[in-house]
């Protein structure tokens, strides 16, 4: 249950130095690495997060054939439903395993928590208030779009009710699975013998259970720190749609030829399994919770594939179908996916986000219109990125925009989101900002350091662990041109003088 629910969780999807929902791999990071890559360094951990999650999905279809005689017995016999219940689970085991390792290896992992904490926030990574947010986001949201995406198959199967799923297909499915309450059949239902039961257990709770957690939990989390957000959809579900052809080319290598109409029926399997695949992958970035895709996953398997030749022989079902479609696709390309205010990070605190003293004892003629603290700050402690702490919480009240319109005056920003700082005081909150240039930043934390926003004091404080190689480099460039311009301004005066 654990794996399914984090609530009041200080968790967020570990990525290197990428925001979850990024176009591109590393710029910013939820869990700040220890270290940071080079550009040589992040296409080595690129391939080898591919060839880790290549192994991994080979083993899942690889389990079932351990057994001596799988092929004999058939994917359907009780025996096989049993003993590929029992690899699955195992390889699923080692999966984690494989995970963890990874990504203590590569250092994109919080494990201060141990290895089974650092997991469950690794696969459920967004934290919610209550179980309200966590109902709406993670099962109500997700079952009404799917409900969308799916209305003109819906629609066809019974034109006069929308909702109803062929009679209510659910029934069809009680029907065809209901059990006799007989002494023999509990009995075999318990010892995990009766067949109805193996076939049902494994169709709409085993497979959605296993086949998320691995190819959207395990997957993701492995290729999300090094690949962008669409790459790493693309590539986990490509990998998804790969494994669910095992039986065909077990089936084709023993007859040693192809069957055209098995191979045709295998390849549209293939398109739909990789279109459930995104659309799996999509709505677990969105919520945060592996629970949703394994309840898509249910009402996947729920539906069955639809028909779409003959959907599309009716004008009518064509255009709600594409319509549907067309709603859904926007919803999570456009209105979620590339909008990052609901992302929140989880950043460490660290001895320069503190405000210093007050300093009191200030020569006269070195004393300003207020009061401030002492702070001295060289290159290394200057940055592109600004915390602003004390920002009131206020409901009803778009303090981000506020934000925005204040730090906007001062430079271009690059970026400013909602942080879950560890050190905060009681009913406020704390904000990431990035300014385009460092000299922007400068003048922004120098000009509204202390400054009152809807009655709360704003502290502001440098981020530079937050920074790549490559914009340390920059800054460190940028200030080597200050200092030679400088120095070329103080030799022409001397020259003037002369």
């Amino acid at each position: 249950m654990f794996l399914l629910i984090n609530l009041n969780a200080n968790a967020n999807f570990p990525t290197k130095n990428d925001d979850l929902f990024s176009t591109s791999p590393l710029t910013s990071s939820p869990f700040k690495s220890s270290r940071s890559y080079t550009d040589a360094e992040l296409r080595n951990e690129s391939i080898i997060s591919l060839l880790v999650a290549s192994i991994v999905s080979i083993l899942f279809p690889a389990s079932m054939y351990v057994w001596n005689d799988s092929i004999k017995l058939g994917r359907d016999h009780p025996i096989s439903i049993r003993r590929n219940c029992l690899s699955i689970s195992i390889v699923c085991l080692i999966s984690l395993e494989i995970l963890f390792l990874f990504r203590s290896i590569t250092e994109t992992l919080d494990n201060s928590q141990g290895q089974f904490s650092s997991l469950i926030a690794l696969l459920n990574y967004r934290s919610y208030s209550n179980y309200l947010d966590y109902f709406l986001r993670c099962l109500l949201v997700p079952i009404f779009l799917w409900l969308v995406l799916f209305c003109g198959p819906i629609c066809f199967e019974n034109s006069k009710i929308l909702i109803k799923l062929k009679n209510f297909k659910l029934i069809s499915i009680l029907q065809r699975f209901r059990f006799s309450f007989k002494t023999n059949t509990l009995i075999s239902i318990v010892k995990f013998e009766n067949y109805q039961f193996l076939n049902f257990f494994r169709q709409y709770i085993f497979a959605p259970l296993s086949e998320e957690l691995l190819f959207r939990g395990v997957l993701l989390a492995l290729l999300v720190p090094f690949w962008s957000k669409t790459s790493a959809i693309f590539i986990s579900s490509s990998l998804f749609s790969l494994m669910h052809i095992h039986t065909f080319i077990v089936t084709s290598f023993l007859r040693k030829k192809i069957n055209l109409n098995e191979s045709f029926v295998v390849t549209i399997q293939c398109l739909y399994t990789f279109l459930f695949g995104l659309i799996a992958s999509v709505n677990y970035l969105w919520s945060g919770n592996l629970i949703t895709p394994i309840l898509l996953h249910f009402l996947c398997n729920l539906i069955g594939l639809p028909e779409f030749d003959k959907i599309f022989r009716k004008k009518s079902f064509s255009i709600l179908t594409i319509v549907a479609f067309s709603i859904w696709l926007y919803h999570f390309s456009f209105a979620e996916i590339m909008e990052s205010s609901n992302k929140i990070k989880k950043l460490e605190n660290f001895q320069h986000h503190q405000r210093n003293e007050i300093c009191s004892n200030r020569p006269a003629y070195r004393r300003g219109k207020r009061e401030t603290a002492v702070k001295v700050f060289t290159i290394a402690d200057e940055s592109f990125y600004l915390l602003i702490h004390n920002v009131p919480k206020l409901c009803g009240v778009n303090v981000i925009e506020d934000l925005r319109i204040l730090f906007s005056r001062y430079g271009t920003i690059d970026r400013l989101e909602l942080v879950d700082f560890p050190q905060k005081e009681p009913f406020t909150q704390t904000y990431l900002i990035r300014y385009h240039t460092i000299a922007e930043a400068i003048r922004a934390k120098k000009s509204l350091d202390d400054y009152e926003l809807l009655g709360s004091k704003l502290h502001i404080s440098y981020g530079p662990e937050l920074e790549t190689t490559d914009e340390i480099e920059a800054k460190l460039k940028a200030r080597q041109r200050y200092v030679e311009a400088k120095l070329a301004q103080l030799h022409n005066l001397r020259q003037l003088k002369k």
